[in-house]
C-alpha cells in the first residue's frame, strides 16, 4: 500500500541514495586557486582550472556509486514488500548496512585523500556527503512505522 507514510519515508531515502551518485561528496581547491580536487561517488575528479583539463579515475569510488544504488534498489523494492512487514523490517536492517558501508568508504576515502592531495589545506563536504545520513535516517523512521503497523496487526489478532 503506496499511501503508508513508511512509503514516504522509503522513497525519501531511495531518492537520497540515487541523488548521492550525481552530487559531489568533497572538494579541494589549492591556495592559488589552480587546481580542484573533487571526490564523487563514480569517481574522482583533478581539474586544472587554468587550462580546464580534467583527469579521472574511477575505482574504488565507484564502488560507493555502487553501493548507493543497490541502496536505493532495495529501498524502492522494500516499499512493495507491504504484506509482509517482517521480511520489510528486515530488508530496512539489510538497507541500514548497505548505507552504513557506502557512507564509511565515503569517509574513508576522503580522509585518504586528504592526506594525499596538498595536505596543508583543508577540504570542503558537499551534499553528497550528507545525502547517506538524510537516508539513514528516513529509513530507521520507516522501519519504526513498519514496526508499529506489525504491533497494531498482532493486537488486533490477539483481540480476536
Amino acid at each position: 500500500m503506496l499511501q503508508r507514510v513508511q512509503s514516504l519515508f522509503l522513497g525519501v531515502t531511495g531518492i537520497c541514495m540515487i541523488l548521492m551518485v550525481f552530487f559531489p561528496i568533497w572538494s579541494k581547491t589549492d591556495s592559488e586557486g589552480s587546481s580542484m580536487y573533487l571526490l564523487f561517488a563514480i569517481g574522482e575528479i583533478s581539474r586544472d582550472l587554468v587550462s580546464g583539463q580534467d583527469t579521472a579515475s574511477y575505482l574504488p569510488a565507484g564502488i560507493i556509486a555502487g553501493l548507493a544504488l543497490i541502496a536505493a534498489g532495495i529501498a524502492f523494492f522494500e516499499i512493495f514488500q507491504f504484506r509482509n512487514r517482517l521480511l520489510q523490517i528486515k530488508i530496512g536492517a539489510l538497507n541500514s548496512v548497505i548505507m552504513g558501508l557506502s557512507l564509511g568508504l565515503a569517509i574513508y576515502l576522503v580522509t585518504q585523500l586528504d592526506k594525499e592531495i596538498m595536505p596543508g589545506i583543508p577540504g570542503v563536504f558537499h551534499m553528497g556527503f550528507y545525502l547517506p545520513a538524510v537516508a539513514m535516517f528516513s529509513n530507521v523512521v520507516a522501519n519504526r512505522f513498519i514496526k508499529r503497523d506489525e504491533k497494531i496487526v498482532r493486537d488486533a489478532d490477539r483481540m480476536r
